[in-house]
């Protein structure tokens, strides 16, 4: 979905923290895991998180659409 048009401006944070909450930290460990150790590629990371919803997708943010991935591929990984 990126470079579509029609969802106005991007407004940049000053000052931008990496991590807004400590459920965001979390979530890229959990990734870097998953993929630091084998159990998933970045390409089927990348894929899980083309498969999401579009309305999913589109209000999840950043590292909520990181954690449905991980969550769908460890889910599919049984």
């Amino acid at each position: 979905m990126g470079g579509m048009h029609g969802f106005g401006p991007i407004v940049m944070e000053r000052d931008e923290p990496v991590f807004h909450a400590e459920w965001e930290r979390s979530t890229l460990g959990v990734v870097y895991q998953l993929v630091g150790l084998g159990w998933t590629n970045i390409d089927a990371f990348r894929h899980a998180i083309e498969r999401m919803d579009p309305i999913d997708y589109l209000s999840a943010g950043y590292y909520g659409r990181w954690l449905d991935a991980a969550e769908r591929l460890a889910v599919e990984a049984g």
